[in-house]
Order: structure tokens, then C-alpha cells, then sequence
């Protein structure tokens, strides 16, 4: 139940995420990547970046929100953007 409600918290930020990101929601957060922070439930950026498939431009540009969306809690709309981000959408060819 906890699990299953992380799971959703994740898949709905990640949905809401990737169009204002400009990045494929499976590239943003793999499945497999969501299903193993729903089960770690990483309260903090150290715990995150310990969790298999976290990447550091995730963290770095993401982290505050993964952490937020997991929690149940908002952050600002722009805390992922940035440079990370501009950086992530040069290297897959976007704008």
C-alpha cells in the first residue's frame, strides 16, 4: 500500500514532468527505476544517490523533486530546470 502509493506519486510527477522538461517520461524515470525508489523511499539526496539506476544528472537537476514527489509534497514548478537539464536535453538532440 505505501509502496504502491510512492509508485503513483512518482508515475504522476513523472507525467507532469517530462513535457515541461522536454524529455521522454522513460528516459526522465525508467519504470525499474520507479518501482526501486517506491521501495527504498529515499528521504534525502545521500539515500537517493544510493538507489541502483540514479544517475547524477537525475539527482543533480531532479533530486529536489523525486525527494518532493515521494514525500507527498510539492516544490516549485522551475527546481528542475537549469542547467543539468539543458544539458541532458543537448545530449539527447533536443532544443
Amino acid at each position: 500500500p505505501a509502496e504502491a502509493r510512492r509508485i503513483a506519486a512518482l508515475m504522476g510527477w513523472r507525467a507532469q514532468a517530462a513535457p515541461r522538461l522536454g524529455l521522454d517520461p522513460g528516459l526522465l524515470l525508467p519504470r525499474r527505476l520507479i518501482e526501486r525508489l517506491a521501495e527504498r523511499a529515499p528521504t534525502d539526496l545521500e539515500t537517493l544517490e544510493a538507489v541502483e539506476g540514479m544517475r547524477r544528472w537525475r539527482i543533480a537537476a531532479l533530486g529536489r523533486e523525486i525527494l518532493a514527489a515521494l514525500a507527498g509534497s510539492d516544490v516549485p514548478a522551475d527546481c528542475g530546470r537549469g542547467g543539468a537539464v539543458s544539458r541532458i536535453r543537448e545530449r539527447e538532440g533536443g532544443g
